[in-house]
């Protein structure tokens, strides 16, 4: 906590020093320290936007409390990664709407879609094992019977066989071109990006969107039939025609 207000008191004086401001972004995702929307509001709420926070920041900084706690609201912020909400099953709008009305800042979206296995069964855990790479984490989320079990990542899920008791859906922290609705067979959580788009499209809300799928070199074999930089060109023109 120390270190993040320290690094706010950091960010005035280079507002201070060159007119430019920079907003520390944080950005819940599953299996970390924040994961949900509600869980980020708490933090901000009870420590980042907390009157003592604002009292440490005035000291280091050399500003009145009533400035500081400006200075936090515009230096501190959230980085929504659309991929993490919709694996932690959240709605778009209620995304947004907590947010503003916390008065916390969304510094940037990051456009990134995740995958979704609507109805899990032996077959599609089988199939979910091609996009086991070693590289990168699979966070996956289970909603069953209305509750949400997280597991750090696929061997886990798989491991913990819950889901071999009843239905059951998976939301899986595995980056999909957002211009797919389907990728190997599986769904892809493009939905949720279409409506956060949307809402977005009927009232910004942030100067920041950035589409962040990163894992073009572990995608399957079917995904990477084009070049990356025609890839990449496709979703931002799929973006864009979100945003018109």
């Amino acid at each position: 906590m120390d270190l993040l207000i320290r690094h706010v008191a950091h960010l005035v004086n280079l507002e201070r020093e060159t007119g430019r401001t920079i907003a520390l972004a944080l950005e819940p995702e599953p299996c970390c320290l924040l994961e949900t929307v509600k869980e980020t509001v708490a933090f901000f709420g009870d420590h980042l936007y907390a009157r003592r926070a604002a009292t440490h920041l005035a000291s280091l900084a050399g500003l009145d409390v009533r400035d500081a706690e400006e200075a936090l609201h515009r230096h501190l912020g959230v980085c929504l990664d659309l991929c993490h909400a919709a694996v932690e099953f959240e709605d778009p709008a209620d995304c947004l709407d907590t947010l503003a009305g916390a008065g916390i800042p969304i510094a940037k979206i990051q456009v990134t879609a995740g995958l979704r296995i609507a109805r899990v069964t032996s077959d599609s855990v089988a199939a979910l094992q091609r996009f086991e790479d070693g590289v990168y984490l699979h966070q996956i989320v289970e909603r069953a019977s209305g509750a949400l079990r997280r597991y750090v990542d696929i061997d886990a899920a798989r491991a913990a066989a819950t889901w071999r008791a009843g239905d059951c859906e998976w939301r899986v922290h595995f980056h999909v071109p957002v211009f797919l609705e389907e990728l190997d067979g599986f769904s892809s959580t493009q939905p949720f990006v279409r409506e956060a788009l949307a809402l977005h499209r009927q009232q910004a809300r942030t100067p920041h969107l950035e589409v962040e799928t990163y894992t073009w070199s572990v995608l399957p074999a079917s995904a990477r039939e084009v070049p990356i930089d025609e890839a990449i060109a496709r979703e931002l023109l799929w973006v864009q025609g979100q945003l018109v």
